[in-house]
């Protein structure tokens, strides 16, 4: 015939609210926890510990994963990391660019220092580009840009300039283009259309930051 044991059982609440003495070598198991103790005949339920199984051995160590991509290296200081296109981790490092301006909203005429602007930081101009709402006809429309008093194109015939009928030009680049702290730029019209005048002029600076 065969035989089946029973241990002693009931759930983890009923076995903390009775608190029984377990008889030493008798079994009491929590039917909800699946853990079980082990009386010895002297302590309650609540001070005896859950037995545990043995320990097993320590399993075998992997090997160890590549590096993960990070910040890519080089850069310098002051410059910032952007996405060339949808690729994952397709980045590049580029120099911050800030943009300095000036905009007279109304007819031109020829006139030095027009406006004034003190630079924040050490810069370095890399592209300038004007622009007018109104053409300048019969003659082109030229500024000039000085630096603490001293124009930015000691090669004059490079000052920028918009021809006649245009509305818009990329003006070469100076010969002087390091900027510091605190330096003042200012902004002469030279010539402005000698038949109608340029009207509503806007200048941008584009400047990397050293």
């Amino acid at each position: 015939m065969a035989y089946r044991f029973q241990v002693r059982r009931d759930t983890e609440e009923n076995w903390t609210s009775v608190n029984p003495v377990l008889l030493a070598g008798e079994i009491g198991a929590e039917l909800d926890t699946a853990k079980w103790k082990l009386g010895d005949g002297v302590n309650p339920w609540n001070s005896l510990a859950y037995a545990v199984g043995a320990v097993g051995a320590t399993g075998a160590t992997g090997e160890t994963g590549a590096d993960g991509i990070g910040v890519p290296a080089g850069g310098t200081t002051g410059q910032i990391m952007i996405k060339l296109d949808g690729t994952d981790y397709n980045t590049q490092w580029i120099a911050q660019k800030k943009a300095i301006s000036f905009y007279i909203d109304d007819v031109l005429k020829v006139e030095t220092n027009v406006m004034s602007i003190i630079i924040p930081q050490t810069m370095i101009i890399t592209d300038i580009r004007i622009a007018v709402d109104t053409a300048p006809t019969g003659a082109d429309l030229i500024l000039d840009i000085n630096l603490n008093g001293t124009t930015l194109y000691t090669t004059q015939n490079n000052r920028p300039t918009i021809q006649i009928d245009e509305i818009s030009a990329i003006a070469m680049l100076p010969d002087i283009t390091s900027l510091s702290l605190g330096d003042k730029l200012t902004l002469d019209i030279d010539q402005i259309g000698s038949t109608v005048a340029g009207e509503n002029l806007s200048v941008i600076i584009i400047c990397e930051v050293g």
